[in-house]
């Protein structure tokens, strides 16, 4: 609420009220203590905003590679010139990455400490 969010701190009992399907039992897999409620928050298919991205960047002229593994960074004179793949050495002069919950762990390799560290669930 500080930053001008509207959320409420739920109980077990208000998260009840809103979300009955949940497993409230004392030996759920998941027990559910508490919540938080935005009524204005929304959600959005993360697939689908990744699919529109793709569209669009394809129709600006970017290329994109499916099931394409990245191995490693080609860095030459302290800048990143390329990366090489699961199918062979790709170089550019511009080189974003977009990789979810690895960022930090791809980063490494080209010689970046990002401010976020990557676990395995």
């Amino acid at each position: 609420q500080i930053n001008g969010i509207d959320a409420e701190l739920f109980s077990p009992d208000d998260v009840r009220r809103v979300a009955p399907i949940y497993n409230f039992s004392a030996d759920a897999r998941f027990p559910v203590f508490g919540g938080i409620w935005q009524g204005r928050a929304g959600t959005a298919r993360h697939d689908a905003v990744a699919w529109g991205y793709a569209r669009a960047a394809s129709r600006l002229g970017v290329d994109i590679i499916q099931n394409c593994e990245i191995t490693d960074f080609i860095v030459e004179g302290g800048r990143c010139r390329g990366v090489q793949t699961s199918r062979g050495a790709i170089r550019a002069e511009r080189i974003g990455m977009a990789v979810a919950g690895h960022s930090s762990v791809l980063a490494a390799k080209a010689g970046f400490r990002l401010p976020i560290n990557s676990y395995a669930l």
